[in-house]
């Protein structure tokens, strides 16, 4: 008999994995043949050493030793689904689940040892697969051309990333009544807040079309499978903040799966979800949503962009919705109008506090801070400003794509604010548009950072940059490659010719070490070129080229910087003549 205070038992894992030795055998045939297959049938048609010389069929190599080909990351998606449906089955039906309550094990008990025994069964055939692609990386000759660090690598992201869904999948069964229900819990769990992110970013989009939001990718935060899309890359580096947090994020949910399974009732099996509070987070979530999306496709139709489109739009898409997942829930057509009494509050409360919120009571989208209590003021344009033109008319001088200037010097921040306000003034007056940079000031107020976009007359920008771009504050921002410090950072480089000879020279792989050199001292010239020529030489010079770096921002994010080669970087166009 087991201790009541016991919440894992050997011999019914034991039990367990006897049982799952034929699924066990399956995942290790699919992994064979998504993996160690896949590399021996590849090094027949393409050799390593040939393969050097093709990037293509190189890259192929290691994301097959390094677990990011798309066969095995389907493997691991269809078993981390498969073997909770096949393991907590007995949920789904009463007599079932009467029955193995009924067993000498507690219900944590149960639940942690069919946890564990899903998570052996899968990740035994793993290594297995990861010993056998061992033996083949030393025996084919791999290990002269790719770092065995891809391999241990590659087992650590295979093995976090189907703990992740796994775990996932499990606490989503615990919660549901049904395969389908599962399947869409495990979405919901996955996609609802990056859905809320992105419907409510298009809303205020939408409403305040001069406020730049931040740019900040927290989606890997609510799916953590794409930080560890990184990992496997050779030139990457591993993050122990992302791995403990992939960690954390799977032991989260096995724990949340177990407490919902521990108050689980067994006569509840029959309904879509077992608790009345998930279908009421599951229902107006997805309520609230489409509604808010289909009131700005609403919206949007219309020419004028009437408010009450919007409403239209909202409240439409908020009945479809209800009414749909009010069937789905209570398994009948007959319950699409039931519980009207709680949409109609629903409906109304959520419509005021939308119109409140569009109707811009209180003027944030047109404010800018008072010159006093502005520090410092950055600027940054966004890739459709600077336009290339081999006739020779002259570019943006002074401004480089997707580079932010950030300038706190008291007579530059005074010029910038009246080129603000006057542009300002000058899109009230109907005046042309020529960019709309983002401007940041960073303020001595409690709002601290206010990002806006505005609107800029061409001249009006052109006589602001000339009168600051030879100050050293400016300068020294324009002119400075920080990444040149951490060029691991650098993900790839190309050329821009006469708009019409661009090729890349630099990408960031395991064939990159020759080029890198090369790459480097042409930045390092280019760069040395634009500290040593001053905005009047630049101005009167036709531009020759363009330069496009793209390097690893935050997190998994990438950033592009563009910088102009001008005529009178003769050192810069010598370089490129002699090596491009």
């Amino acid at each position: 008999m087991t201790s009541l205070t016991s919440f894992f038992n050997a011999r019914l894992l034991s039990a367990n994995l006897k049982r799952n030795r034929y699924l066990m055998l399956l995942q290790t045939i699919s992994l064979f043949l998504a993996s160690s297959l896949t590399i021996i049938l590849a090094n027949a048609q393409h050799p390593i050493g040939k393969a050097m010389d093709a990037n293509v069929e190189f890259s192929a190599f290691v994301r097959a030793f390094g677990g990011l080909n798309s066969a095995l990351i389907l493997i691991m998606v269809i078993f981390s689904v498969m073997i909770p449906s096949f393991s907590q089955s007995y949920l789904y039906k009463k007599r079932s689940i009467d029955f193995y309550h009924s067993l000498p094990y507690t219900r944590t008990e149960l639940y942690v040892t069919n946890f564990l025994t899903g998570l052996i069964s899968f990740v035994v055939p793993l290594i297995l697969i990861f010993g056998f692609n061992t033996i083949i990386y030393f025996s084919m000759g791999f290990s002269h051309y790719i770092d065995y660090t891809v391999l241990a690598k590659g087992l650590l992201f295979s093995i976090l990333f189907y703990s992740i869904l796994y775990s996932v999948t499990m606490f989503a069964a615990s919660l549901s009544g049904n395969i389908i229900a599962e399947l869409t819990m495990v979405m919901f769990v996955f996609g609802i807040i990056p859905a809320f992110k992105g419907i409510l970013q298009l809303c205020l989009t939408t409403w305040f079309d001069k406020i730049a939001l931040q740019n900040f990718n927290s989606i890997p935060y609510f799916f953590p499978m794409l930080f560890l899309s990184k990992i496997s890359f050779p030139q990457s580096s591993i993050l122990i903040g992302e791995i403990l947090y992939c960690i954390g994020y799977a032991l989260v949910f096995a724990a949340l799966g177990s407490i919902c399974y521990r108050f689980r009732k067994s006569e509840d099996c029959n309904r879509f979800y077992v608790f009345t509070w998930v279908k009421r987070i599951f229902k107006y979530s997805l309520t609230f949503l489409v509604s808010l999306l289909l009131g700005i496709v609403f919206q949007q139709m219309v020419s004028n962009h009437h408010i009450l489109f919007m409403v239209a739009g909202f409240v439409i898409g908020g009945f479809l919705t209800f009414i749909t997942i009010q069937s789905v829930f209570e398994k009948s057509f007959k319950a699409m109008f039931a519980n009207m009494n709680a949409f109609i509050p629903f409906c109304i409360i959520t419509c005021v506090l939308m119109l409140f919120i569009s109707a811009d009571v209180f003027h944030v989208n047109d404010y800018i801070p008072k010159l006093k209590n502005v520090e410092s003021i950055g600027m940054e344009f966004n890739g459709s400003h600077s336009t290339y033109l081999e006739n020779g008319v002259s570019t943006d001088v002074g401004i480089d794509v997707n580079k932010e200037v950030v300038l706190a010097d008291e007579q530059n921040v005074q010029l910038l604010y009246e080129m603000i306000q006057k542009g300002s003034e000058n899109v009230a007056n109907g005046s042309e548009s020529y960019a709309s940079p983002v401007i940041s000031y960073q303020t001595n107020t409690i709002l601290g950072h206010v990002r806006r976009t505005v609107t800029l007359k061409k001249d009006l920008l052109d006589k602001t940059i000339a009168k600051i771009f030879d100050s050293k504050e400016y300068k020294d921002q324009y002119a400075t490659m920080d990444f040149l410090k951490r060029d691991r950072q650098i993900i790839s480089v190309d050329i821009e010719i006469a708009a019409s000879d661009y090729h890349n020279i630099y990408t960031r792989d395991s064939s990159s070490a020759i080029k890198k050199p090369q790459m480097l001292a042409f930045l390092n010239t280019l760069e040395s070129d634009m500290k040593t020529h001053t905005y009047e030489q630049m101005s009167s010079s036709k531009p020759y080229g363009k330069v496009y770096v793209t390097r690893q921002s935050k997190g998994l994010e990438s950033k592009t910087e563009t910088f102009i080669i001008y005529n009178c970087y003769a050192d810069t166009i010598a370089y490129s003549k002699a090596n491009y």
